[in-house]
C-alpha cells in the first residue's frame, strides 16, 4: 500500500517498476520525482531521483536528473518521508531555488549540458524527457 501525500498524484510503471510523483505545476515547471526498484544480482536497491527539463517560453533547454537516495531497500515509511520532504521542499521554494536545492542535497546528478559529448547530453536528455512523457501519456 502506497501512503497517499497530499497535492500529490502517483503513476506506476509496472514496466520499469517505477512510481512517479507529480501534480500539473510540477510538470509545468519541468520537475518529475521517481521512486524506483533495483533489481541487481545480489541485492534489491532503492533510488528516488528528481528530473528537472529547463524551458523558457516553451524552447527546452537542459536536462538534468538528481538522485536524492540510492541505497539499500527502503521501508514505505521512509520513501514516504523522503519524497514528503521533497515535495514540500517544491512547495516552499521558486522552482529555480528547489532545483539548486536538489543539486546541492543530492548524492549524484547529471545535466545533458554539462557533457562533453554532445551525443551523451542529447542521450541524458532524452533519457529524461522519456519519463516525462510516460507520465503524461498516463495521465
Amino acid at each position: 500500500m502506497r501512503i497517499p501525500i497530499k497535492g500529490v498524484k502517483t503513476f506506476h510503471n509496472e514496466e520499469s517498476e517505477s512510481v512517479y510523483f507529480y501534480n500539473e505545476e510540477m510538470l509545468d515547471n519541468g520537475i518529475l520525482i521517481e521512486e524506483s526498484t533495483l533489481l541487481l544480482h545480489d541485492s534489491v536497491e532503492t533510488m528516488i531521483t528528481v528530473y528537472y527539463i529547463n524551458k523558457v517560453a516553451d524552447i527546452e533547454l537542459d536536462a538534468a536528473s538528481y538522485i536524492m537516495y540510492w541505497g539499500e531497500l527502503l521501508e514505505p515509511i521512509q520513501t514516504y518521508g523522503i519524497i514528503k520532504n521533497i515535495y514540500e521542499l517544491y512547495n516552499e521554494n521558486s522552482s529555480k531555488d528547489f532545483v539548486e536545492i536538489m543539486y546541492n542535497m543530492s548524492s549524484q546528478s547529471t545535466s545533458s549540458s554539462m557533457q562533453s559529448l554532445e551525443k551523451n547530453g542529447r542521450e541524458i536528455f532524452n533519457h529524461i524527457k522519456q519519463n516525462f512523457e510516460i507520465v503524461k501519456s498516463n495521465i
